[in-house]
């Protein structure tokens, strides 16, 4: 006897022993397998239960109630469940079978094999009778639904709701009836001798409406042309006045397995066919052997393609594109012609590019070697023009550390005058030589502003006052009291540098400074009383091109920077009697305020 949570041995009414499972305490009740192996039916599903052990030794169907197991002789396991449905276990591989109508299987008690191919279920609504190929075939996956053929009130019964709980849920009688329970009553069958009836009546097609429209044609071969829009609906009906739940009407279109199944109403709708032949089977659902001929019905359907689906179309639309392949082909040989054509003049072009640019590049090279020499002869210059300054601000340095402490006032100051002078000439030269130097690099630009060019002339005379004395020389300016437009710092190196030299060539004699305005020109003058520059000196000042950096980074400097501010030198010298340095500015692009 089946207990919750094991079971009892009972022998001539007396209580032998209880045994109780392991882990399991909602069992229904046990179902023998073999010797000494049982199901065990539970609450929570199926398990398999080795009884000299004690051992729960595999689950199927967790948190499920099990109503029934039935072993064939083939080792498949059917069983039957409460609310779940019923399955198929076989190669520990679980088939739900289809809960059939009014989804009846999901609440299934029992199963009985009437050994002439069928199962008898009883369920919570109705008896159903089920072939076991059906439910084979089923679970290979070669059909896709199941025909369960029910037996209900409209049959007899005075209920459809069958009693379960008990292992089995009927009653096999001397008689070979089965008893089953019902909620009001009993219900007896007998499986041997009742089959389901199979209706042998033919299938016939009651009407055909297309697009609303009843077709007159014949119903065995219809031709239509396509339309996107085009519904078919045909109604298909079968004599049967038995249950109407045991007359199910499928279709199948052309060789595919899938089945449609029909409506009550027996309306098959056919929506936006594609142009093509189709063959629509209609078959009853559940046709076995029990009938002796062919009972389905077979149409044919043709919708004839569009013209743009025809083969008169395709053929034409060949030749056009073959058209359509030769004329771009030819008109692609044109344009490649044309490129080539285009691309040689380019290449041509390119090759008097390409040669012009290697000339320019000749022309490069030979102006970097130039200024390559340029560069070696002013730092040549630089060295030898800063040396003496240099060795001179030694030379004073150390006579003044050694005897700063001996010597006379007068002669210590000259010297301090001296040191000065000389330091100034260095700063000079070095502010000088950066100028020149941002001048070259590329992107320099001139900075040009308003200003008056007296002022210019006061800060160039507080500058050099100290350096003119030493030489014994006095600087006269003219009256310059006008604006100017140009670039402050550039004018100011090029009137310095011509200050200096001409102090450097003077002694004891007179530096001045004018400015007038000739024609439409800026024109300054820097004029000294000095020894003069020699005709070398003076074409070396006048012509950059054939100097050959005798006279000092002076005459660089001054010619390099000067044509960046619109600017002109002129020299005139004579030896013993001066020289005159005369710059010319154009007054167009700097014009007087």
């Amino acid at each position: 006897m089946t207990l919750k949570n094991g079971y009892a041995e009972i022998k001539d009414d007396q209580l032998i022993k209880t045994i109780e499972f392991p882990g399991v305490s909602d069992a229904i009740s046990m179902q023998e397998i073999r010797n000494d192996t049982f199901y065990i039916l539970s609450q929570s599903g199926l398990l398999w239960y080795d009884q000299q052990r004690n051992k729960v030794f595999k689950k199927i169907l967790d948190s499920t109630e099990i109503r029934y197991v039935y072993q064939d002789r083939d080792s498949n396991i059917w069983v039957t469940t409460y609310g779940r449905g019923f399955y198929l276990y076989r190669n520990n591989k679980l088939i739900r079978f289809p809960d059939g109508p009014r989804t009846a299987l999901k609440a299934a008690h029992s199963i009985f094999d009437n050994k002439k191919g069928n199962f008898i279920i009883n369920t919570n609504d109705g008896l159903f009778a089920v072939k076991v190929v059906d439910l084979l075939n089923y679970a290979e996956g070669t059909v896709p639904d199941v025909f369960y053929y029910l037996f209900d009130k409209f049959d007899g019964l005075i209920t459809n709701e069958f009693n379960g709980g008990a292992v089995p849920s009927y009653i096999f009688r001397n008689d070979s009836s089965l008893s089953y329970p019902l909620v009001n009553g009993l219900a007896y069958f007998k499986p041997y001798t009742w089959l389901p009836y199979y209706s042998r009546a033919k299938i016939f097609i009651a009407s055909i409406l297309i697009n609303n429209t009843e077709y007159k044609g014949d119903y065995n071969e219809i031709h239509l042309k396509y339309n996107r829009n085009t519904q078919i609906k045909i109604k298909a009906t079968t004599p049967y006045y038995g249950n109407p739940e045991n007359i199910r009407l499928v279709y199948f279109i052309n060789d595919s397995k899938n089945s449609y199944t029909i409506s009550q109403d027996g309306n098959i709708i056919l929506n936006s066919l594609s142009p093509g032949n189709y063959k629509i089977s209609i078959q009853k659902q559940g046709y076995n052997e029990f009938a002796q001929e062919n009972t389905g019905l077979i149409m044919r359907l043709a919708i004839a393609p569009p013209f743009y689906q025809t083969w008169f179309f395709t053929m034409l639309l060949a030749l056009l594109f073959i058209y359509a392949a030769i004329y771009l082909a030819r008109r692609r040989f044109n344009k490649l012609k044309e490129q080539s054509e285009l691309l040689e003049k380019i290449v041509e072009q390119r090759t008097i590019d390409l040669t012009n640019s290697i000339k320019r590049l000749e022309s490069s090279e030979r102006a970097l070697e130039k200024n390559n020499n340029l560069r070696d002869n002013i730092i040549t210059m630089i060295l030898h023009d800063i040396r003496s300054p240099l060795r001179f601000l030694t030379t004073i340095s150390n006579y003044l550390y050694k005897s700063y402490d001996h010597t006379p006032k007068k002669i210590f100051l000259k010297k301090l005058l001296d040191l000065k002078v000389n330091t100034f000439s260095i700063l000079n030269y070095s502010e000088s030589f950066f100028t020149w130097a941002s001048s070259l690099r590329d992107g320099f630009k001139i900075s040009k502003k308003h200003f008056r060019l007296s002022d210019l002339f006061s800060e160039i005379k507080d500058l050099y006052i100290d350096v003119i004395r030493s030489h014994n020389n006095h600087l006269l300016i003219e009256d310059a009291d006008f604006d100017i437009y140009t670039d402050y710092n550039i004018l100011s190196l090029v009137i310095r540098n011509l200050i200096d030299n001409a102090n450097k060539n003077t002694k004891g004699g007179t530096l001045s400074i004018k400015a007038f305005l000739v024609e439409n020109k800026l024109t300054i003058q820097i004029m000294d009383t000095g020894k003069g520059l020699s005709a070398k000196e003076t074409a070396i000042f006048n012509n950059v091109i054939n100097q050959k950096f005798s006279t000092g980074f002076g005459s660089v400097l001054i010619l390099s920077v000067l044509p960046s501010i619109k600017g002109k030198l002129h020299v005139k010298s004579e030896i013993g009697h001066g020289t005159i340095f005369t710059i010319q500015i154009l007054l167009e692009d700097f014009p007087l305020r």
